[in-house]
This record gives structure tokens, sequence and C-alpha cells, in this order.
């Protein structure tokens, strides 16, 4: 697979855990539908929200909201 291929994956990889991160509410729940540790999520959104230049999510100590 080539480095496009890998990026485009990544990329894809990455707007899938955004999204189950806002439809389960939490990274921890999110992290369990997606089957990858909450390193990875969290690695995934900051990836995404680096790449659009925007912060998604608002996040606080108990609560996850979109921007």
């Amino acid at each position: 697979m080539g480095n496009a291929k890998l990026a485009i994956m990544d990329t894809l990889d990455g707007i899938k855990t955004v999204v189950a991160v806002v439809e389960t509410g939490s990274f921890t729940a999110a992290s369990e539908r997606l089957g990858m540790s909450k390193a990875l999520v969290s690695k995934y959104v900051a990836d995404v929200e680096d790449a659009l230049g925007v912060r998604l999510l608002n996040r606080a100590t108990r609560r996850l909201a979109l921007t």
C-alpha cells in the first residue's frame, strides 16, 4: 500500500472515530465500540482536528459536546 493510501485510511479511521465519539458521547464508549484504546481514539480525534484546523469537540472532565 502506498503512502497516499495509508493517509486516506488514517483519515477515514479518524473520521469514523470522531463519529463514534459523538454518537456514544464519550471517548471510553467509542474505544469499546471500535475495539481500540482510549489513547488511540484521542489521537485520531486530535489528528482530524489538526487536519481541519478546527476544534470539533469541547471536552470537560465529565462532559463532551460538539463545537
